[in-house]
């Protein structure tokens, strides 16, 4: 499985592009870390006015990442993340 062949689940990745050919080889879905969504919206931020909604998700996203860090472990974060993350996300829909 060295190339994905058989594979057709979710791959959490970083923003490497040859994740895209993996998985238009293999099926899989890709997923991106927030830290790198956070991160994309940080970059747009710094190169000029960005727009208050998505300024607002960079900072709740940075807020909700440094206060689920800890050591009990993933598994124990992914309910109160997704419940804090989702209706930000939601709210810069159009």
């Amino acid at each position: 499985m060295r190339d994905g062949a058989g594979f057709s689940g979710i791959l959490q990745v970083d923003g490497y592009g040859g994740y895209r050919v993996l998985a238009d080889k293999s099926g899989a879905t890709l997923a991106l870390c927030w830290a790198q969504v956070r991160r994309c919206f940080n970059e747009l931020a710094a190169a000029g006015p960005a727009p208050t909604r998505a300024r607002r998700f960079g900072a709740s996203q940075n807020s909700i990442a440094s206060r689920m860090t800890s050591a009990a472990g993933r598994q124990t974060h992914v309910v109160p993340r997704q419940e804090r993350s989702w209706p930000i996300l939601a709210d810069l829909e159009p």
